[in-house]
C-alpha cells in the first residue's frame, strides 16, 4: 500500500469512526451536564442547612433522575420495536429478499491491528445501501439492521436526505404512477415509493431513539451524582 492509498484509507477510517465518536462525546456531555446540575442544586446553602434537608434533597433528586431514566427507557423500547418491524417490512415485504443481509453485532465497524507475525489486519464493515431516484438525481440511503448501526452509521446524512427530498419523491411517484419497474432499484414505482417512506420512518425513529437515549443518560447521571454528592455531604457534615 503506497502513501497515497494509506492516506486515503486513514481518511476513510476517520469518516467511519466519526458517528460513534460523536455519540460517545454527547453521552459524556450528558453526564457532565448532570454532574453540573447536581452540584449546583445540592450545594446551595438552603439545601445543606441540616442533615435532614441534605438527605431529603438528595432523595428527591435521585428519585427525579430515576423517573426520567425509567420513562425514556420505556419510550426507547417502543421505538426499537417500531424500527425492527420496519426493517423487516423493508427487507422482506418491499425488497423481497429471501435472505436479508444482517450485521453480526460482534463485528466492529472498523478494526486495524497487528498480528503475532507482524502482519496488519484491516477490517471494514459496510451496510447495504439503497439508491433511490428523487427526480433530479439519485440518493443513497444506508439500511441499518441492528442496534449497533444506530450509533456508528451516518444518522444526520441519511435522515437529512430523506426529509429533504420527500416532496420530490412524492412528485416523481405521482408522475410515474403505474410504471412496472424503475431504472434505479428495479422495483415497481409503488414499491420504491414505499421503500422511501419506510426508510424515512426508520431513520426518523432512530433519531428519536438517539435523543431519548441521551435524555436517559442525563437521568442516570442525575441519580448517580445526586446520591454520590449527598453521601459526601453527609460524611463531611
Amino acid at each position: 500500500m503506497n502513501s497515497i492509498e494509506l492516506k486515503e484509507k486513514k481518511q476513510h477510517d476517520r469518516r467511519k469512526r466519526r458517528p460513534l465518536f460523536f455519540h460517545r462525546v454527547i453521552t459524556f456531555l450528558m453526564y457532565l451536564l448532570s454532574f453540573a446540575i447536581s452540584l449546583t442544586i445540592l450545594m446551595r446553602p438552603d439545601a445543606k442547612s441540616s442533615l435532614i434537608i441534605i438527605l431529603s434533597t438528595g432523595a428527591i433528586f435521585a428519585t427525579f433522575g430515576s423517573a426520567i431514566s425509567s420513562l425514556f427507557c420505556s419510550f426507547q423500547n417502543e421505538l426499537m420495536n417500531r424500527i425492527m418491524t420496519n426493517i423487516n417490512v423493508l427487507q422482506t415485504d418491499i425488497l423481497k429478499q429471501s435472505k436479508p443481509w444482517r450485521r453480526w453485532p460482534f463485528i466492529p465497524r472498523i478494526f486495524a491491528g497487528r498480528l503475532l507475525n507482524d502482519d496488519t489486519m484491516f477490517q471494514d464493515l459496510s451496510n447495504p445501501e439503497l439508491s433511490i431516484d428523487v427526480g433530479t438525481h439519485e440518493i443513497k440511503i444506508t439500511i441499518p439492521t441492528v442496534q449497533e448501526d444506530f450509533y456508528d452509521l451516518q444518522l444526520i446524512s441519511n435522515y437529512y436526505q430523506l426529509k429533504k427530498y420527500k416532496k420530490a419523491k412524492s412528485t416523481l411517484f405521482s408522475t410515474k404512477y403505474g410504471e412496472k419497474q424503475t431504472d434505479t432499484t428495479k422495483l415497481s414505482n409503488e414499491d420504491e415509493y414505499m421503500a422511501y417512506n419506510c426508510l424515512l420512518d426508520i431513520w426518523t425513529t432512530i433519531f428519536k431513539y438517539r435523543v431519548s437515549k441521551y435524555v436517559m443518560h442525563l437521568g442516570c447521571g442525575l441519580t448517580i451524582f445526586g446520591v454520590t454528592i449527598t453521601c459526601i455531604m453527609v460524611l463531611v457534615s
